[in-house]
């Protein structure tokens, strides 16, 4: 016996497979233009980053990785896919979309990949999933604020 839901379930699913891919490859391609394009030069590099930025750039890979799984996570859902996999999908896909930054930052002359950014990114993901596997919701979202003093 066939699913019904079946077909809209694989459209839908090819929909955010397509429409995610094409996002990233526009995103990448915009990012290495504009802010790697004269650096792209050198070999494959790590670079110790951890000193730097008052530890401001490792929230913002947490935010970020944190904020894409979201994201990522419901467009599986609206696709259908069962909750549980949506969630360790989006988990994965917000490391994965993060991550890719580190590659250009690799070759750049002027930076180089980070092993503590792509830990930063692995707790991004880590407390989406989480807090979903645990509590079943989101308790505690990552944000920025400003207070002028």
């Amino acid at each position: 016996m066939t699913d019904p839901e079946t077909p809209l379930k694989k459209r839908r699913l090819g929909t955010v497979g397509l429409v995610s891919t094409a996002i990233y490859a526009l995103m990448m391609a915009a990012l290495g233009y504009a802010w790697y394009g004269p650096q792209w030069i050198g070999s494959f590099h790590f670079f110790d980053d951890l000193p730097e930025w008052q530890q401001m750039d490792k929230f913002a890979h947490i935010f970020w990785t944190f904020q894409v799984s979201a994201i990522a996570s419901r467009l599986l859902s609206w696709a259908t896919v069962e909750e549980a996999r949506s969630i360790r999908g989006g988990a994965l896909m917000g490391f994965l979309f993060v991550s890719g930054i580190e590659i250009f930052d690799g070759f750049s002359l002027a930076y180089g990949a980070s092993v503590y950014d792509g830990v930063a990114n692995s707790v991004g993901a880590a407390a989406f999933a989480l807090q979903h596997h645990f509590w079943k919701r989101i308790l505690v979202c990552p944000k920025f604020s400003f207070h002028p003093t």
